[in-house]
């Protein structure tokens, strides 16, 4: 529709009874009030309320009404006789803030016309500032600019467009010829594109409260732009916009999204350029990047879908909001040239973060607006920042690549390069020798202790160097590694000085591994021989020893130096066979000595061993502990499986220091009378929200830490001291890194990122590896080219993580995801391909793809999809499980196997993994539905329990708990829930043994009085219905 149809259009100006409806701008702009602030040189107040009044005077809007109508939904345009009065303040407050606050003290009386209020601020300069307060509803940001033109600039002498006529307009449009065509265009625009979310955005729940940081861009620089946009054969802004979403493609690290566009059609009409009233909408606009385009080219595709947009702007439906517009939007606001604006009307704070651009004859203003419960000043700041730099880039070099400017200065680099400025030097040589010390300078503290049985560091000394003596009978020396098959155990420890003692390097299995991924380790690093608790009838090689009587053994001198190999610990790989990682002494023992510093291990006197050798997340306690000289008393598998257990052994041996996974002392916690130790070092996996409440709640005193650091960099390399008192919902951050190790977030160029921007994580330093065994894996190494600027600092290569990241406007790291497809979960390091490839091997399997599967609450689940033979479905996931058990470790395993004839396709041919992530989704809760209802209030109270702790749909009394995601720790969650409600225990592996509601209750009725649970369930269900709540397990036992 063109503006001659606009000044051929008829207007009845026949009241209905019941008014009209509001434009569908108007409905779309809510509640709220903008705020207009100018300076005047030469103010006149009774002229300016004289010329207030006339402004308002010629625009038909101030003559009507926003009220309800009975009969109608919603508020109604109903019109008045004359324009309602504009009150008028006289303002002497200490601020302009204050000076608003004032004038807007009152709500707006819509129902009485009351549309604008104005006032005189007399500032403590006695300079004179015209103010103006516009609702929401009734007027937008170009029409308050439009009005104080009219007040203070020359008087309009022509009609001013009437909004009664554009709503009448925007009404017919929804029956004209073009409508369909308009609707068509709207409903093909991209569904598929995500919401924007910036690495910088917080968690915290949306406020309605806005705040906001401003920049001045000078006129040389703006006008830079507009030959720009010259160049480029596009409106002006079109520069502005484009590059602000590029900037977001660039920090968020995401090359397709949706943002909005707080757009002014009367930028568009001519003839509607001098209305006043709601004219602005938010349309949804498609950032498409791509490797390769540059910046004239992404202008110009920018410009022209934006060009589209205005030619169907009118048909899009204000009525249902885009939620993916809310995240961050562009709003261009145009200013009077003469008029000296000190403060125009911000953007629309529907938007979460939304860049607003003020040109004005002497540059323009950069305002950045955003929610402050989601963004920071900082993060603002170091936003608006960027984007000043990447303007800045596209004005020099419009053929240039979109990513090639860097959006660092020379200043913010090296302020990114301090972040690793702690070098240090750490004494003794190696922990072999800070613990041959302790033998003899306190030889008769304790420790180890399992059990019954403990050894003073003397002892410890003696029986590790006598073992020594017989590992080198046996081979074992400088070169060589020793394998270990002892669990966790004192046995181990012992055997792992002595190892070192030898001169030799130890080698962790794990007892629970299958056979084919032992022989695969052992064939691989070639260990002299393997020892075990006891002996061992198969022979092979190499040899496989049982642990000799330490009676029979002599003392042996101890050998480790510190370019020495200490261990090798196996993870997963990528290429589907597990990688031998190779740590030093060296490495070692800068982990433990910078633990010890940052983090204050030395008070804790009394540690807690209670994860597998197998992996390093235990050696933060194992080594913690020895290196201070301190107690490690190891844990039971039973401690470690039962809440009530793990309490009870904290308790009784006195423990003040712990790291473990984060969901498996989550679980171990949900018992009635939980223990958590002074020191609490949480690492492995990311931090629920939940967890941290709970530890603020249980032990407020504690000092816990979030811990992070791949295996590759020594246990770990970065901390932060959690606040349980102010911690929130957010992530937990890593701001502290430890000393004599480098972290960088870089770049596809090898860059350095700008504050808040997605990258890739890096560590050099002391801690990284001597690489993998067999030298595969190198790719993954590199050089330090930042080594220059860190005098002094230690290593010289640099480990690339995989793990997405960003440093934080307030300092630190926060971790993102995987740039890879690794998966940690609960603590292991899962590489896809791995088990993908020992899923193909099994019948009937042609194709296999892995992927993570959030649920709610925080939880993960690994799900496989195989491509087969309709018959392949029948096999089931305990088959499945069954025949993986030889191949993969159970913490390999997936929770649930989805069996499909073909995998759903793209148009490109790829496998659609959106597809499959829905599919996982809708068959989880299916088939907690596909299931017999539960025929009594015991079978009930266990099917709601399963389906708390799933987070899905209550299932039935037939449905298989692990089929439907469950795992080892969320049964340690179920039997203690089972102890809070029915008062009896159930060991765990009596629900792996039983894992249907309906069996486990049978086998409940047979160990326990059946009618007397029965009884105590159908209580416990009563009291839930009472308390209302989402879980029948937030309370307490009736």
């Amino acid at each position: 529709m063109d503006g001659m149809a606009l000044d051929d259009m008829t207007l009845d100006t026949t009241a209905l009874a019941g008014g009209e409806p509001l434009s569908p701008e108007q409905r779309a702009a809510g509640a709220g009030v903008l705020l207009l602030s100018a300076c005047l040189p030469h103010p006149g107040v009774d002229r300016l309320r004289a010329a207030t009044a006339a402004a308002v005077a010629r625009h038909d809007v101030f003559r009507q009404a926003l009220r309800d109508v009975p009969g109608y939904r919603g508020l109604r345009r109903v019109p008045l006789p004359a324009p309602a009065r504009v009150r008028w303040a006289e303002l002497h407050s200490a601020s302009r803030d204050e000076a608003n606050a004032a004038l807007m003290a009152t709500p707006f009386a819509l129902g009485d016309g009351e549309f604008l209020r104005a006032g005189v601020w007399h500032a403590p300069d006695d300079a004179k500032h015209l103010l103006l307060a516009g609702a929401c509803q009734a007027l937008d940001a170009g029409s308050l600019c439009g009005l104080l033109r009219e007040i203070v600039g020359t008087p309009a002498t022509e009609e001013p467009f009437s909004y009664s006529q554009f709503c009448t307009w925007r009404a017919a449009l929804e029956q004209d010829d073009d409508a369909a065509a308009g609707r068509a265009y709207w409903q093909e625009q991209p569904a598929d594109a995500n919401a924007l979310r910036l690495p910088a955005r917080r968690l915290a729940p949306a406020t309605a409260r806005r705040h906001h940081v401003t920049q001045q861009l000078d006129h040389d620089s703006a006008a830079r732009l507009h030959t720009l946009a010259t160049r480029c054969r596009v409106e002006e802004r079109a520069v502005w916009h484009s590059i602000w979403c590029l900037l977001l493609a660039r920090v968020s690290g995401t090359q397709r999204f949706i943002t909005g566009w707080q757009h002014d059609c009367r930028q568009d009409y001519e003839v509607m350029a001098s209305g006043a009233g709601v004219f602005e909408k938010i349309l949804p606009v498609l950032t498409q990047t791509s490797d390769g385009i540059i910046f004239s080219d992404a202008i110009a595709r920018h410009a022209h879908q934006c060009a589209a947009h205005t030619q169907a702007q009118e048909y899009y439906p204000l009525d249902h909001v885009d939620e993916r517009t809310r995240a961050a939007g562009f709003h261009w606001l145009p200013l009077p040239a003469d008029l000296r604006l000190v403060q125009a009307p911000l953007p629309h704070a529907s938007f979460e973060l939304v860049l607003q651009v003020q040109r004005h004859a002497t540059g323009a203003t950069l305002v950045l607006q955003a929610d402050s419960a989601r963004y920071s000043t900082a993060a603002l700041q170091a936003l608006l920042s960027q984007y000043q730099w990447l303007l800045a880039a596209a004005a020099d070099a419009p053929a240039a690549d979109v990513i090639a400017p860097p959006l660092v200065s020379a200043a913010q680099q090296q302020a990114l390069l301090d972040i690793n400025n702690d070098c240090r030097v750490f004494e003794p040589a190696s922990l072999p020798a800070q613990i041959a010390r302790y033998a003899s300078q306190q030889g008769d503290v304790v420790a180890l202790v399992q059990g019954t049985t403990q050894l003073t560091y003397h002892q410890l000394h003696q029986r590790a160097a006598q073992l020594a003596h017989w590992l080198r009978e046996q081979g074992a020396g400088p070169g060589e590694r020793v394998a270990m098959q002892l669990g966790r155990s004192l046995e181990a420890v012992v055997a792992l000085l002595a190892i070192w003692q030898a001169g030799a390097a130890y080698l962790p299995l794990d007892e629970r591994w299958p056979a084919a991924r032992r022989r695969a380790v052992l064939d691989d690093a070639k260990p002299v021989l393997v020892l075990h608790a006891a002996p061992v009838n198969e022979s092979g090689r190499p040899p496989e020893k049982a642990m000799p009587a330490r009676e029979e053994l002599p003392a042996a001198p101890q050998q480790a130096t510190p370019g020495t190999l200490a261990y090798v610990l196996y993870t997963s790989g990528s290429t589907g066979t597990p990688k031998g990682v190779l740590i030093e002494h060296s490495q070692l023992l800068n982990y433990v000595a910078a633990a010890s510093a940052v983090m204050d291990l030395p008070r804790a006197r009394r540690w807690a061993l209670t994860g597998a050798l197998a992996t390093d997340l235990g050696n933060t306690a194992l080594f913690g502990a020895l290196f201070n000289g301190a107690t490690l008393v190891i844990a039971s598998d039973d401690d470690m499986a039962d809440g009530a257990h793990f309490a009870d052994f904290l308790r009784r041996e006195n423990i003040d220091a712990l790291k473990m996974v984060p969901s498996h002392l989550e679980a171990l916690l949900e018992t009635p009378q939980p223990v958590v130790p002074p020191l609490l070092v949480l690492g492995g996996e990311a931090t629920s929200p939940a967890l941290v409440s709970r530890l603020a709640a249980l032990a407020p005193q504690s000092r816990v830490f979030n811990h992070y650091g791949p295996t590759e960099t020594t246990v770990g390399v970065m901390v932060h001291a959690v606040d349980l008192a102010t911690q929130g919902s957010e992530p937990l951050p890593l701001t502290r890194v430890l000393p004599n190790n480098r972290c960088y977030v870089l770049d596809a160029r090898q860059r350095l990122t700008p504050v808040g921007a997605v990258g890739e994580l890096y560590v050099g330093g002391a801690q990284v590896c001597a690489g993998y065994l067999g030298g595969y894996g190198e790719e993954v190494f590199g050089h330090d080219p930042f080594l220059s600027h860190c005098p002094g600092a230690p290593g010289g290569r640099l480990y690339r993580t995989g793990d997405l990241a960003c440093v934080l406007p307030g300092g630190g790291f926060r971790l993102i995801g995987r740039a890879d497809d690794q998966i940690a979960l609960r603590g292991f390091r899962i590489e896809p391909a791995e088990v993908e490839q020992a899923l193909r091997t099994l019948p009937g399997v042609r194709n296999a793809l892995v992927r993570a599967q959030p649920m709610r609450q925080g939880e993960t689940e690994l799900v496989a999809f195989l491509e087969g033979e309709a018959t392949l479905a029948d096999t089931g996931a305990a088959r499945f499980a069954e025949q993986l058990a030889p191949l993969l470790p159970g913490a390999m395993h997936p929770s649930r196997y989805l069996c499909l004839t073909a995998f759903p396709r793209l148009p490109n041919g790829k496998t659609d993994l959106s597809a499959l992530t829905l599919l996982a989704s809708s068959t989880r809760d299916q088939a907690a539905h596909d299931s017999s209802p539960p025929r009594d209030a015991l079978e009930r109270l266990i099917c709601d329990a399963m389906g708390d702790l799933l987070t899905c749909p209550s299932p039935g009394r037939d449905a298989d708990f692990f089929a439907l995601g469950g795992h080892s720790l969320l049964v340690i969650k179920l039997v203690a829930r089972f102890r809070k409600a029915l008062q009896v225990e159930v060991a765990p592996g009596v629900v792996f043994d039983f894992p249907t509601p309906a069996r486990l209750a049978d086998w409940l009725r047979t160990h326990h009085d059946g009618n007397a649970l029965t009884g105590l369930a159908d209580a416990w269900l009563r009291s839930g219905a009472r308390r209302g709540g989402d879980s029948l397990f937030t309370g307490t036992a009736p």
